[in-house]
């Protein structure tokens, strides 16, 4: 059984290059600047292993060429020419992979690294210096040879001092599977680190929120604002792409934002921004001017609802079509409903308390879970740029005021972009308050 463990690790440890590899070539396919660190250092590596190991040097030379013979000459040729290429090839390319993990994971990966490092020498320096396996006369540097040795794969370890057969024990499994565990966390750590995404920096998000106050960006642009939502700004800082990241696809949840007649240059420099990190692009609640751009790129689209915009200026209630929102109406005043326009910040404490509460049970009563990526939720109505319309029952005679529900609406320059977010209690009736809200915001 001993000589089955110390064979398995063998193998996996002869398996690092390969898995190194492997994870450095998905950095490559997602642009990642780790991935190419990865794979420069795996082929320059693999260049010199190669060439140490078929003599590649001597065979430069008539006489040595004449000893080994031409075919194998011609092999090792190939052998070092392939990882040669290779690094030319990265070295060459190297621009295209510019999509960075940040410094923290960055350092995260380093310290991950360096701790392991240190843990697995240490270890190793504890139980060979217990059990006796240095020795008295070895240097500095013959004992970091041979934990070296321990520590690479046989191929990379040439010319290094092996460790001497052991007899069962701990130094022994030591020996054979403390480079299998010190590799098997730097493999973890590249792929942590290569699939680590940088965010960007708050000022993309606070630069986002100034442009949506300029023309442009639709009436859906304030959904770019809500939580867990990503932002793409223009090099110029004058147009940006607010999107969800699903996986490996960027999830756009609205239109661009900026300058009228701009949307076709912020359209390509996003689509490049998410092709150099190998991301799927897909346009969401997009009008027509966004469209037509994509159109003429050769993309394709579907329908997938209608919006429907309510211009306050000039709205009126009067004529026999709007006979019965004016019986509402009034039958809401009847009940002793009023609207009031607030912002979170400035509700009393017991209203929002209120608030939450009947979130909380409003969210419980629905078969189905909330919508908060298109309606939004509590979370939405705690923006600072949010306004709130509380509608609110007045109990008569006591005038004891209690909170009937609420509906929030986004000023978005000049535009109400509506943040709708309806919450009533179990006992309460609509009493035509959806029509009062409307006429209230026209009167704001």
């Amino acid at each position: 059984m001993h000589g089955l463990a110390r064979g398995v690790g063998a193998v996996l440890l002869s398996l690092v290059p390969v898995a190194l590899s492997l994870a450095a070539a998905w950095g490559l396919r997602a642009g990642r600047r780790a991935g190419w660190f990865a794979a420069l250092a795996m082929s320059a590596v693999s260049l010199v292993a190669t060439g140490a190991a078929v003599g590649i040097l001597s065979l430069l030379n008539p006489a040595g060429l004449e000893r080994v013979g031409e075919r194998f000459a011609l092999a090792a040729g190939l052998a070092v020419g392939v990882p040669f290429a290779v690094v030319v090839a990265l070295v060459l390319t190297r621009h295209r992979f510019a999509v960075r993990s940040g410094r923290r994971p960055a350092r995260r990966f380093w310290v991950t690294i360096s701790a392991s490092f240190a843990g697995v020498l240490l270890v190793w320096g504890v139980v060979a210096a217990v059990s006796g396996t240095l020795g008295l006369g070895l240097g500095l540097w013959t004992t970091f040879g041979r934990f070296l040795a321990v520590l690479l794969p046989a191929g990379l370890a040439r010319g290094l001092p092996r460790p001497g057969p052991h007899a069962p024990g701990v130094m022994s499994l030591i020996d054979q599977w403390a480079g299998v565990a010190f590799w098997a966390v730097v493999i973890v750590a590249l792929l942590v680190l290569l699939h680590a995404a940088h965010h960007g920096d708050d000022g993309d998000s606070i630069r986002f929120r100034k442009l949506l106050h300029a023309p442009g960006g639709g009436t859906l642009g304030f959904l770019g604002t809500w939580q867990d939502v990503r932002h793409w700004v223009a090099a110029d800082r004058d147009g940006a792409v607010a999107y969800r990241l699903i996986g490996e696809v960027a999830l756009t949840v609205a239109d661009p934002v900026c300058a009228p007649g701009r949307e076709g240059e912020i359209v390509d420099g996003f689509l490049r921004f998410c092709d150099r990190r190998g991301w799927t692009p897909i346009f969401y609640s997009i009008h027509d001017t966004t469209l037509a751009v994509l159109h003429a790129r050769g993309w394709q689209s579907v329908a997938i609802g209608e919006e429907t915009i309510v211009r306050l200026p000039g709205l009126d209630f009067s004529g026999g079509r709007w006979k019965r929102v004016r019986q509402a109406l009034a039958k809401a005043d009847r009940a002793g409903i009023g609207a009031v326009w607030t912002r979170w910040e400035d509700i009393p404490p017991e209203m929002a308390a209120q608030i939450e509460v009947l979130s909380e049970h409003w969210v419980a009563e629905k078969a189905l879970p909330e919508l908060g990526f298109t309606l939004g939720g509590l979370a939405e109505l705690k923006d600072p740029d949010v306004a709130l319309a509380g509608r609110r029952r007045v109990r008569r005679p006591a005038g004891d005021h209690q909170l009937a529900a609420e509906l929030a609406g986004r000023d978005a320059g000049g535009l109400d972009a509506g943040l709708h977010a309806p919450r009533r209690r179990g006992d309460g009736r609509d009493h035509g308050l959806s029509d009062r809200h409307r006429r209230a915001a026209h009167a704001r």
